[in-house]
């Protein structure tokens, strides 16, 4: 029995041995498939970026709106002091015959509360309309961080094939910079033409130029990459920058699934379509101008007069009134009843009065005529937001067969250059050793030196342009797709 129990617990450490292996090696291939550096300088450029940082701040601020909308539909609560000095003329006469004036002080405070009881809606759509437009401000900072990552990728793809090409036309520079001094000997020989050394001297200057210009592109694309980043060098990174840019691959989607990716994810037809959205609640808004709103408000507190002769008592005051407002039609209406009511105990004055009833009608005459502007702009920009949601789909339908055929494109340019760039190596090599033998000229092994550095300059732009296709398509659908 303890040999068996032995056994069951070398089973388990293996068992668990070998799951930490497995999670250790799924890592390390992950950490392979995944560019650190790239995703690196992705996470400084985001924190560095001031465009992302603004945008941050909006989207705060469209929090802070929706907060207060949301405020709206609580009870308004004051507290209220209030206090009042005066004179007043009695009509007693003074012996010099004039009235006698007396000093009065009053004296009220209390809590105010006011509650809409009724808007037509306008609260609701306000607080609505609040909540999408905080919507559109995330869209919106999640829109500019992923140009900026796009920006970031195609420079970093650029700079990573071109300068796998430099590196590659280096080497031939060299060797046919070699071939060239060999072809001046072989004139200086007599054993080629002057023809023939202008041409030596014309490849060479081809492969020249074609180094040169990967050196450029490469100095070019680097910059790029540090202005987008903000960052003053490449050492910034902790990581160090991949030695060569993997071979392009096959994506296992179809345009007809990227195009289903784009219409759920794309940032621009969201941003459209809740736009719509808005539009609807700026219209219930407006439309609860010409709804009745109710809206209720109360006082309770301490409040009382009396002249500064006498001591100031303070009655128990509270006050209801409910008041109801109407836009009709570029007019407005507005009616409200007040009910006050007063301790009776605790009044003093016999000719106070402890319970007040007040009615207020008012009819205010095209004092909103605004209404009428804003309905029909209401209508027009709901309208816009409609034709601006498909054109926006029509678009990114466009701007995604563009990429997607750019991808297939570049993917067979990129297949091509390989094979040639492989054939043309194993005719180069076959060149050099039947010139070594004297078989064919040094001009002929120049040619296939130029004709590889060809072949390595055309894969090199297809290589840049697959991945910049690549990281353009995972912009419009936010799937990574490679």
């Amino acid at each position: 029995m303890r040999e068996l129990k032995y056994v069951y617990i070398m089973i388990r450490y293996t068992v668990v041995i070998i799951y930490i292996l497995c999670g250790t090696l799924s890592l390390a291939q992950a950490a392979i498939d995944r560019d650190v550096f790239l995703d690196t300088c992705l996470r400084v450029a985001e924190a560095r970026d001031p465009k992302l940082q603004v945008a941050k701040m909006t989207t705060e601020l469209a929090g802070t709106k929706m907060f207060r909308s949301g405020r709206n539909f609580f009870p308004a609560l004051m507290l209220q002091h209030t206090t009042e000095r005066g004179r007043t003329a009695d009509n007693t006469l003074s012996v010099s015959g004039n009235f006698v004036d007396e000093e009065y002080q009053s004296q009220q405070l209390g809590v105010k509360v006011a509650q809409p009881i009724f808007t037509g809606g306008r609260l609701s759509s306000v607080y609505k309309y609040d909540k999408l437009s905080k919507e559109v401000s995330q869209l919106q900072y999640t829109k500019l961080r992923e140009e900026l990552f796009y920006k970031i990728k195609s420079a970093y793809y650029e700079l990573m094939a071109a300068r796998t090409e430099a590196e590659k036309l280096k080497e031939a520079y060299a060797e046919i910079a070699k071939l060239g001094d060999k072809s001046e000997v072989e004139f200086k020989a007599k054993a080629i033409s002057e023809l023939d050394l202008l041409e030596a001297q014309i490849f060479c200057d081809k492969v020249s130029t074609m180094y040169q210009s990967a050196e450029l592109t490469s100095r070019l694309a680097e910059e790029r990459l540090l202005t987008l980043a903000n960052i003053n060098s490449l050492e910034e990174i902790i990581y160090e920058l991949p030695s060569k840019i993997a071979e392009p691959r096959d994506i296992s989607f179809s345009f007809k699934e990227c195009f289903g990716f784009a219409m759920t994810n794309n940032i621009d037809i969201k941003i459209t379509e809740l736009f719509i959205k808005m539009n609807k609640q700026k219209k219930n808004i407006d439309i609860a101008h010409v709804i009745p709103n109710i809206t209720a408000e109360g006082f309770y507190g301490k409040s009382g007069d009396a002249y500064v002769t006498e001591p100031l008592d303070l009655a128990t005051v509270w006050t209801a009134s409910a008041k109801l407002t109407w836009g009709i039609w570029g007019n407005s209406f507005e009616a409200s009843q007040t009910q006050e009511k007063t301790n009776p105990s605790e009044v003093i004055d016999v000719g106070q009065k402890v319970d007040n009833t007040t009615i207020d009608l008012r009819l205010s005459l095209l004092d909103d005529v605004d209404y009428l502007v804003n309905s029909k702009e209401d209508e027009v920009n709901f309208r816009q937001a409609q034709a601006e949601n498909q054109e926006t789909i029509s678009r990114a339908r466009l701007e995604l067969n563009k990429y997607f055929d750019d991808y297939l494109v570049s993917m067979g340019n990129a297949r091509n250059a390989l094979q040639e760039i492989d054939l043309k190596t194993r005719k180069l090599a076959v060149l050099r050793k039947r010139n070594e033998m004297y078989e064919v000229t040094t001009l002929e092994v120049m040619d296939g030196v130029y004709q590889l550095s060809g072949a390595i300059a055309a894969y090199s732009k297809a290589l840049s342009a697959n991945y910049d296709s690549i990281a353009s398509m995972e912009r419009m659908t936010l799937v990574p797709l490679r």
